[in-house]
């Protein structure tokens, strides 16, 4: 990734050995995209003379975020995780001992543990019937103020918000939506990347903002006045940087020992790799999901391109912070959560994981053969009528079959889905390939919208790979409120994705607009700090 300027320059001007792309023009990124076909070849001619490791560990050298492109064997054989031994033995009844993923995070206090395998057909019925004979109902309390019970979950919690780019500020914008008062931390020294790009503003929505230099002696001081007045401080700088300026979490303990530290170092805080510079493609690419993500035809280059390990380590980071605090509240002690964005992405794999740990099978780009679809037939993406539009069907079942077969008749005298060789799923799998063919006919015709209506009146699943401008126009997302606006400086008035959950007893919104730098210093420093203009 040379997406930063300074890696731009480094891997361009000071690394690459034809001089090529050394112009001052090549560090235009927007001019970088208009000749894109030059920048893929001179960088497919430099990096084709590295194996993978080999360009890896140079790159990295160079400071540069760069990552093998492993399979589901490689990546759980590595060395950073059997040095960090994150997977784990589990007994099993039935299999006997195997290793399966380990954890998405760790916790200081109350670590996460299997405190059994998985159970065996109705193994623990009679225990769990016997318990619940036990349990007396609960009776509901109403609330009697109905203003109180409306307010935000999170309400009175505060956290000193250092993190940058995308996985931090994903998770701790979470936690703003649901009334946790989050500060973000900025500085005008060092300006956070793209700040006045949609990205940063969709991202650090409910926030408020303040200005802090974490270098100076007297942005030191204030941060220690605002860690001993917060619940939670969150950062996603790489490994080591806050213990450098001073703030490891003994120190931030000293300061408030009701404190929750949570970090999210790309590779982990300890092991050979920790000190790698990661994004969420060199991720994506290092846990083999990017292998696995595409057809068995598709060239490698055009695989998944999604930064998905930014999402899951913001989720993965926010539930840890949550899990804390609720301790924190029935106990008064604040812990450590290290989520690490590797292992919290590993830790999502685990049907790949476990067919490769205990059945020795190693997966790969599948398509819609994947192993996971095996109950669905027919699976898959068709062809519907205009350009590059699509409808994804999932049939599960005989009977859902036979109301695609009446569907499918009513547009036809005589239908195809009527033969007996596609009435049932095993005949349908043994004729996939001229079920899909026939399928792609039928649905050629129809808009996506017209074949999603269809198939979900008939009761098969189906969905649309939508854009974001038919998301933005989407009916359904419009009338559950999804859709919401903002109007902040220095970007007016944006359009966003609403709540991930919406509570049934409390207050939240996700239509706040993200903080200017420094656009809230009177309110932290004056009102939460108690410090005067002056």
């Amino acid at each position: 990734t040379t997406n930063m300027p300074h890696m731009w320059k480094e891997f361009a001007q000071n690394w690459m050995t034809d001089s090529v792309l050394a112009g001052p023009e090549w560090e235009n990124p927007k001019y970088r995209d208009a000749h894109s076909e030059r920048v893929a070849k001179a960088f497919a001619e430099f990096i084709g003379q590295f194996t993978a490791d080999e360009f890896a560990n140079e790159a990295q050298r160079h400071h540069l975020a760069a990552a093998p492109l492993n399979t589901i064997g490689e990546f759980v054989e590595c060395e950073q995780l059997r040095t960090r031994e994150w997977l784990q033995e589990i007994e099993h009844p039935v299999i006997g001992r195997y290793k399966a993923p380990g954890f998405p995070m760790r916790l200081s206090l109350t670590p996460m543990r299997v405190h059994r395998p998985a159970p065996l057909l109705g193994q623990h019925q009679n225990e769990i019937l016997a318990e619940l004979e036990k349990v007396l109902p609960r009776v509901s309390k109403n609330p009697a103020n109905e203003g109180e019970a409306r307010g935000p979950m999170l309400a009175g919690l505060r956290m000193a918000d250092l993190t940058q780019q995308y996985a931090g500020p994903l998770g701790t914008t979470l936690l703003a939506y649901y009334g946790m008062e989050v500060v973000k931390i900025e500085t005008a020294v060092v300006p956070s990347k793209e700040r006045e790009s949609a990205a940063h503003a969709d991202m650090n929505r409910a926030k408020l903002g303040c200005t802090i230099n974490l270098r100076h002696a007297d942005g030191k001081e204030l941060f220690k006045q605002l860690v001993a007045r917060s619940d939670v401080v969150v950062d996603n700088f790489s490994s080591g940087v806050l213990e450098r300026l001073g703030f490891s979490f003994d120190a931030l303990q000293q300061i408030n020992p009701r404190i929750v530290q949570a970090v999210m170092p790309g590779w982990g805080l300890t092991g050979p790799l920790k000190s790698w510079v990661a994004w969420g493609w060199q991720l994506l690419a290092y846990t083999g999901i990017m292998r696995l993500w595409g057809y068995p035809d598709s060239p490698m280059e055009s695989r998944c391109k999604i930064a998905w390990p930014d999402r899951v380590g913001a989720v993965t980071m926010t539930l840890g912070v949550l899990a804390a605090i609720e301790y924190q509240q029935r106990t008064g002690q604040g812990q450590f959560i290290e989520a690490g964005m590797l292992e919290a992405q590993g830790a999502m794999m685990g049907p790949a994981i476990l067919d490769y740990t205990v059945n020795g099978n190693e997966w790969d780009a599948l398509g819609y053969q994947e192993i996971l679809g095996e109950p669905y037939a027919p699976y898959g993406v068709y062809p519907c009528r205009g350009d590059d539009a699509w409808i994804i069907i999932a049939c599960a079942g005989d009977e859902e079959w036979q109301s695609m077969v009446r569907l499918i008749g009513k547009s036809a005298s005589s239908s195809w889905a009527d033969d007996e060789k596609f009435a049932t799923k095993s005949g349908r799998k043994g004729q996939r390939d001229e079920l899909d063919r026939n399928l792609s006919q039928w649905t050629a015709k129809l808009s996506p919208r017209q074949a999603f209506r269809l198939l979900q009146e008939a009761g098969v699943a189906a969905g649309i790979p939508m854009s974001g401008e038919e998301l933005y126009f989407d009916i359904h997302l419009r009338e559950r409120g999804h859709i919401v606006e903002t109007n902040g400086q220095p970007w007016g008035k944006m359009t966003h994705h609403g709540l991930p959950g919406i509570p049934s007893l409390s207050a939240a919104s996700a239509a706040h607009p993200a903080p200017w730098i420094g656009a809230h210093n009177d309110q932290v420093f004056g009102k939460f700090l108690g410090l005067s203009p002056e």
